[in-house]
């Protein structure tokens, strides 16, 4: 129910909202760099950075401090429960990402924190995966099912967001595709509350951009900016997952996991590939870094950050627009489909660029 009648406000409200996150995190950033370079916060190249010289990490508190604007603004004409669960994670989520940026935090410690801002969430606001859609011949989950599989994809999204933030570029405009895309397709629903967040997610991101692509004051989104875009991706796929279930009149009812899986491919495949490669062929950690990402590929061929964003960004669009595409009725040949078109985008553009950059 809405608190005041705002339905012929929305349009206003999300250009509101994007307008507003883009200019607090614009101004946020000179100050947060001054900061940064005085008190020494700042990230130190190693054996896998793919930049040089030392770069504030602190981007994501500009990132925070616009999505808590909007909210605490906008908030009291929404669903204020939400926005105030909203506003408890993100707060949660940025402290564990500024320890994690400035003083290194253990990756079980990290991951737990994760898990238990998720169950917070989700107990609370309800906000969940309740039919699998009929993928595989299942539909309605209980709701322990439904409550732990919501878990799981919460948690995994938030990590796989954070395991593309390795050149500059990517996981910025990922993150304004994403939200961006998740944004219109709730806007189309009537959901305003999410979609509000998620557009004001894709404003902050265009300021940090600015700066991230810039070669004099640049600065890294760091744990904190992965978290809490994360966290912004993770609420948006619920809740589109969540209001296209059960809703036979939605217009994405029988392609809302195609299109949720499409746009989130990029970070799923790159994970699940990194993922399988630590565990099985060098017998490591899951979670212990290095440069098997696919992005490392596309610079290891000497493309510039800009670029190798680009094409990844670029084709990551493509899938999106070609989910809309597959409207036969069988989703195990939908998401088979989907799986082998989208790997097939990214190892040809890599093949094709590594034979151009031969001759």
């Amino acid at each position: 129910m809405w608190p005041i009648d705002v339905s012929n406000l929305h349009i206003e409200m999300m250009l509101f909202a994007f307008i507003l996150a883009f200019l607090v995190s614009y101004l946020s950033y000179e100050t947060i760099i001054t900061v940064a370079k005085a008190k020494h916060l700042m990230d130190e190249p190693d054996q896998r950075s793919s930049h040089k010289g030392k770069v504030p990490t602190l981007g994501g508190i500009a990132i925070y401090l616009s999505l808590l604007v909007v909210i605490l603004l906008m908030g009291a004409l929404l669903n204020t429960k939400f926005m105030l669960m909203a506003i408890t994670s993100l707060s949660v989520l940025l402290f564990l990402g500024l320890k994690d940026d400035l003083l290194v935090l253990a990756s079980r410690k990290k991951f737990t924190m994760q898990v238990v801002t998720g169950i917070v969430f989700i107990a609370f606001t309800d906000i969940r995966i309740t039919s699998l859609f009929g993928v595989f011949g299942m539909t309605t989950l209980t709701y322990l099912h439904s409550f732990l599989f919501s878990l799981f994809v919460y948690v995994l999204i938030i990590n796989a967001y954070n395991m593309i933030d390795g050149i500059d570029g990517l996981a910025g405009s990922f993150g304004v595709l994403a939200t961006l895309s998740f944004s219109t397709l709730l806007y189309l629903e009537h959901d305003i509350d999410i979609a509000l967040i998620g557009i004001a997610a894709a404003g902050a991101l265009i300021a940090f951009l600015r700066l991230n692509l810039s070669r004099f004051k640049k600065i890294f989104m760091g744990d904190t900016g992965t978290m809490i875009v994360g966290f912004c991706l993770a609420i948006l796929t619920l809740r589109f997952l969540n209001i296209t279930a059960h809703n036979t009149s939605s217009n994405f009812h029988d392609s809302a996991p195609v299109i949720a899986i499409a746009i989130l491919f990029f970070p799923l495949l790159d994970t699940l590939r990194v993922f399988a490669l630590r565990t099985f062929k060098y017998k490591t950690s899951p979670f212990k870094a290095d440069r098997n990402h696919i992005h490392h590929w596309f610079v290891d061929l000497k493309l510039s950050h800009l670029k190798v964003s680009s094409v990844l960004v670029n084709i990551n669009a493509i899938l999106i627009a070609s989910s809309f595409l597959m409207n036969f009725k069988d989703w195990t040949n939908k998401l088979w489909l989907l799986a082998i078109t989208g790997s097939s985008l990214y190892m040809g553009a890599y093949w094709l660029l590594k034979l151009l950059r031969k001759k």
